[in-house]
């Protein structure tokens, strides 16, 4: 009988714990996204005519592909519990700085310093931090490179400006992204140290990769750019 009670305890205290995370994840959706959105749109718009650009002037577009996204209500109440603030819209604002983000996939890792200049030359995209993941990888092993920016919006007629997030990695990175990601997932969380090693590990690896195929791309390119000197002596 004892155990029956302590059972029916348990269960009570997950139905409040559910109840009162679903009361806490509608205190963000009543929130009003719509600069949120439109900051989104703008910025991925951006990107892909800066794609469409280099497909109409370069033989291979570096740009393998751009996705977008808004974080959801769950992830930004996650996201503010971690970092122990209260959950309301002010501490939304001001201390969640991906909120709004989009990741631009690239072949190579030239590729990435490409689409970095055409960024940073940019004049509409005010940059207002970065993180090179890249060169310091994150200790779990994650690599890319981030920007903080602020997009202008125009709302109520006058502009405001919305934090965003822009992320540029290699193929490899975004596989090894994505992998861990869903590990994480399926543990809840709970990676065990090995698979942690194991996944350090690969990144270790990936960089390397990364890092031989650029070098072999840009010893093709001076030897092309040797022969048609060559040619222009003969």
């Amino acid at each position: 009988m004892e155990k029956m009670i302590i059972e029916s305890d348990k269960y009570n205290l997950k139905e409040q714990d559910r109840k009162q995370n679903v009361d806490i994840i509608k205190i963000i959706e009543q929130i009003s996204f719509l600069k949120y959105e439109l900051a989104e749109k703008q910025l991925y718009e951006k990107i892909k005519n800066i794609s469409s650009e280099l497909s109409n002037t370069k033989d291979i577009n570096p740009i393998e592909h751009i996705k977008s996204r808004i974080k959801k209500p769950n992830n930004i109440v996650k996201k503010l519990e971690k970092l122990s603030y209260e959950i309301t819209e002010e501490n939304m604002n001001y201390h969640i700085h991906d909120l709004v983000g989009i990741r631009i996939v690239c072949s190579f890792l030239s590729d990435l310093e490409e689409i970095k200049y055409i960024i940073e030359n940019d004049s509409s995209i005010k940059i207002i931090k970065r993180n090179n993941y890249i060169d310091n990888p994150k200790p779990n092993g994650y690599r890319s490179f981030h920007y903080n920016v602020l997009i202008p919006i125009k709302m109520n007629n006058k502009i405001e400006y919305v934090e965003a997030e822009i992320q540029i990695r290699t193929i490899a990175m975004d596989m090894w992204a994505t992998l861990e990601h869903k590990i994480c997932y399926k543990k809840s969380g709970n990676i065990p140290e090995e698979m942690k090693d194991n996944l350090k590990e690969i990144s270790n690896y990936i960089n390397i990769i990364d890092r031989r195929i650029d070098s072999k791309i840009k010893d093709n390119k001076n030897d092309n750019i040797k022969k048609l000197r060559l040619k222009k002596h003969i």
